[in-house]
């Protein structure tokens, strides 16, 4: 039996502080979001692209979906600031360039990172699920919690 594929996913953040999900692209330096639903319209109908169809995010917001959900089944997306049942450390959910996956970085409470979860954090999860694990925030509307 094959694997699921993992989900792509985007957010980003408006200037009127509202969460858009779907597909993400750049155009003149300005970031968007696709809405899911219109992505497969213009997919099916052969449609075209329009900005209007579009919304505009904050480029700086900008994360993916992590495929990873917390102790109470929310999703964990890139951005987000998690925090372990025992401690008082919060992690952001970051990007890892050099082993190419998400990690959670802990930090100190002036934002100093003490060290890196990647590989070891898979060792937490089961069935895409940290169940020791809640999402608190995200670093763009709640950086008082860092």
């Amino acid at each position: 039996m094959m694997a699921e594929p993992r989900k792509i996913k985007f957010r980003g953040l408006t200037r009127d502080g509202v969460w858009e999900y779907g597909y993400y692209f750049m155009f003149e330096e300005r970031a968007f979001i696709i809405p899911r639903t219109r992505a497969v319209f213009i997919q099916t109908t052969g449609g075209t692209m329009n900005l209007r169809d579009f919304i505009e995010v904050i480029p700086e917001t900008i994360g993916q979906y992590a495929a990873l959900k917390d102790k109470n089944g929310i999703e964990i997306w890139e951005g987000d600031l998690v925090k372990y049942n025992k401690s008082k450390r919060v992690a952001v959910i970051e990007w890892d360039n050099s082993s190419a996956m998400f990690a959670m970085n802990v930090l100190t409470p002036k934002g100093i990172r003490l060290y890196q979860m990647r590989n070891g954090y898979a060792e937490y999860a089961k069935n895409d699920r940290l169940y020791h694990h809640k999402v608190i925030g995200n670093i763009h509307q709640n950086p008082e919690l860092l």
